[in-house]
């Protein structure tokens, strides 16, 4: 991390390096913290929880910087280890000094026993995330399931050949003479997500619960394909072949660039996000040129395209990087991206809180963990009955 910073804790009156910070966190993820270093962490969560530190960049430095670097090194850590052992976790709100302790995550149970034994009741049906399941459907309308698909070829027609390859779906012209053009689509339902090299060389992250609808080969003056849900496309570059994604109503043309598409029907929410490159939205008669990290949306009032300048790519890259990440979010909306991530059908009972939620957590844990999580900082108890998730008020203290 390189950078050296102080921080204060009035409480303990300790002062110390950030290196010194960052290692006594390490310690503490591993379990194989000192008595003294667990109780100075806990001190620090509940010191910034109840607003008594907050935040000093100039002597901390970036919080986001420290906080992303800190969750991806435990999240390589986790990632590689068969049996975590992760100890604590604190989700914490709205109040960006806090958001260190959601990047590191760390677990915080309730010292009562009897609500421990409450909290793994309500989660013992267990859900893992989202993993690579789709199917394909082809031109003579015959499905296929991908899940289930050994590596290899799949399918050879009309001088295109489809196959399963490295965990994707791969189109390659094989006869350029007898190569005709006919449409498939694949699909990837709740809890699943599948990447698609197409014919052109484009490549195509599908997120759960979507679909995309293409030709084996891009025949014309044009390449053109239809998203229903949300899809990050690397487009490969073909200036005589302008490449066109219609989605909700909505056309953007590129010719060779990077974008992220969100379209979820159920969302009501269309937005096209730049990475690199340029883009033409279109809808009805108003369009709109995307440049990098800049963002077109329907407006909730009548429909037309608005234009951001200026929006967070890692906010809305998160779900192809393995995180939900939320900023100023709606419980509802958190809920959306589990519903579909994990499988699951929301029910909610009670008065919700109406507060705005911030923060990051893995896509690669399951429900459970999501869900611990989550309670203690946006003030609801989840509970599992099978692919149902129940959303209540927590009830007071």
């Amino acid at each position: 991390m390189g950078v050296v910073g102080v921080l204060r804790v009035h409480t303990l009156n300790i002062s110390m390096k950030r290196v010194e910070f960052e290692r006594i966190i390490d310690k503490y993820i591993a379990g194989k913290a000192s008595p003294q270093e667990v109780e100075f962490v806990n001190q620090c969560l509940d010191n910034f929880q109840n607003g008594r530190d907050s935040w000093d960049s100039s002597v901390m430095g970036d919080q986001d910087a420290l906080g992303r670097a800190l969750f991806l090194r435990t999240d390589r850590r986790l990632s590689s280890a068969q049996k975590p052992q992760v100890r604590y976790l604190k989700w914490f709100s709205a109040a960006a000094a806090l958001l260190i302790f959601l990047f590191i995550g760390i677990y915080q149970y309730n010292s009562k026993e009897g609500q421990r034994l409450s909290q793994s009741e309500r989660f013992k049906n267990d859900i893992a995330p989202a993993s690579d399941k789709a199917t394909l459907t082809l031109a003579d309308g015959s499905v296929l399931n991908l899940t289930d698909l050994k590596e290899g070829e799949v399918k050879v027609e009309n001088g295109i050949r489809i196959s399963k390859r490295n965990g994707q779906l791969e189109y390659k012209v094989t006869n350029d003479q007898s190569a005709k053009a006919a449409y498939n689509t694949i699909t990837t339902p709740r809890g699943g997500k599948f990447v698609i090299l197409l014919p052109d060389g484009t490549k195509v992250w599908l997120n759960a619960a979507s679909s995309l609808h293409y030709p084996t080969v891009f025949k014309g003056r044009e390449r053109r394909v239809q998203l229903d849900g949300e899809g990050y496309f690397e487009v490969a570059k073909n200036k005589a072949k302008p490449f066109h994604v219609e989605a909700d109503g909505t056309e953007v043309e590129v010719l060779g660039t990077h974008f992220n598409i969100s379209s979820y029907a159920q969302d009501q929410n269309f937005k096209t996000t730049l990475l690199e490159g340029a883009v033409k939205v279109s809808r009805a008669n108003n369009s709109i040129v995307l440049k990098p990290s800049q963002q077109a949306r329907l407006s909730g009032a009548d429909g037309s395209l608005l234009k951001e300048p200026n929006v967070d790519i890692e906010e809305v890259m998160a779900w192809k990087d393995g995180l939900f990440r939320f900023k100023n979010a709606e419980l509802k909306d958190i809920m959306q991206e589990v519903q579909r991530w994990y499988d699951v059908d929301v029910k909610y009972e009670g008065n919700l809180p109406e507060a705005q939620f911030t923060g990051f957590i893995s896509r690669k844990v399951s429900i459970s963990s999501v869900l611990k999580m989550l309670e203690p900082g946006v003030g609801v108890q989840f509970s599992l009955d099978g692919r149902k998730l129940v959303v209540k008020s927590a009830e007071p203290k």
